[in-house]
């Protein structure tokens, strides 16, 4: 069916088509040019221009539904902006919190290195206190002994056993362990060593007028037996005013402590 236009609706349009399409208004001077339009050629140009417009209106369609996909996706661009502030917020607020426990730890390691070098003075002082003693004690045992003579281990270990207790800072008690192998004398025996436990690491004393290298291996041999028949390895340690050199060489490769208030360079030869 043919839709009926009004003469001023069809000048209308085909005075805006000349405007806008220049094939058309070629075609229509062509048309002119050539004489008035019969009615056959003039419907044929309506259909023309119903088509044009037909292919318009797809044509802006098209375009909108395009226009359409552009804002969401500007709308999708933008939420996807949105986010990465929002991560770029908490990025920052992790990175200050980690920043404010790297300054936490820092204040921490000071107050241990402080708390060390307060333990370090400490000990000095105390192992200082403790070379006193036993310059007093060296020098108080060799005046007792230039009186009256002194012939006994006992006498020295009872002389040295609170100072042995100050240098272990902790309870000592005197232990007696059967040796039914013979590890430290050879044959099956009883063997005493004096013995403190402090932070659950234990400790085998010794307390010995003078310490010579076989005193160092035998002190050995009973860490030996205290290991086989406790399952715990001891720590080992000899008190003493005079030392040997080859046995404190000895003692120190071994990882024995001496406590003796003597420097090494005044250690007396075997």
């Amino acid at each position: 069916m043919v839709e009926h236009i009004s003469d001023d609706i069809l000048k209308s349009r085909i005075l805006e088509l000349v405007k806008k399409d220049e094939n058309f208004k070629l075609a229509l001077i062509g048309a002119l040019s050539s004489g008035f339009m019969t009615k056959t050629e003039f419907q044929q140009l309506l259909k023309e221009i119903k088509q044009q417009r037909k292919d318009m209106h797809e044509e802006f369609k098209f375009i909108r539904i395009e226009i359409r996909k552009i804002w969401e996706e500007i709308a999708r661009l933008r939420e996807e902006t949105k986010e990465n502030k929002e991560e770029l917020i908490r990025l920052r607020e992790e990175t200050k919190k980690i920043w404010e426990e790297i300054a936490r730890l820092r204040e921490e390691t000071k107050k241990i290195w402080e708390e060390i070098a307060k333990m370090r003075n400490e000990y000095s002082k105390r192992f200082d206190r403790i070379d006193r003693k036993l310059m007093n004690l060296k020098n108080l045992i060799s005046a007792i002994g230039g009186r009256w003579g002194i012939d006994t281990e006992r006498a020295f270990r009872d002389a040295f056993i609170n100072l042995a207790k100050e240098v272990a800072n902790a309870k000592i008690t005197r232990l007696k362990l059967r040796d039914e192998k013979g590890i430290v004398y050879g044959v099956p025996s009883d063997v005493e060593v004096d013995l403190a436990i402090q932070n659950k690491q234990h400790i085998l004393i010794e307390i010995k007028m003078r310490v010579r290298k076989s005193d160092v291996a035998e002190l050995l041999r009973i860490g030996t037996l205290y290991e086989m028949k406790y399952k715990v390895k001891p720590k080992l340690m000899f008190i003493t005013p005079l030392v040997d050199k080859n046995a404190y060489n000895f003692a120190i490769k071994n990882d024995i402590e001496i406590y003796n208030y003597l420097a090494e360079d005044h250690l007396e030869e075997e």
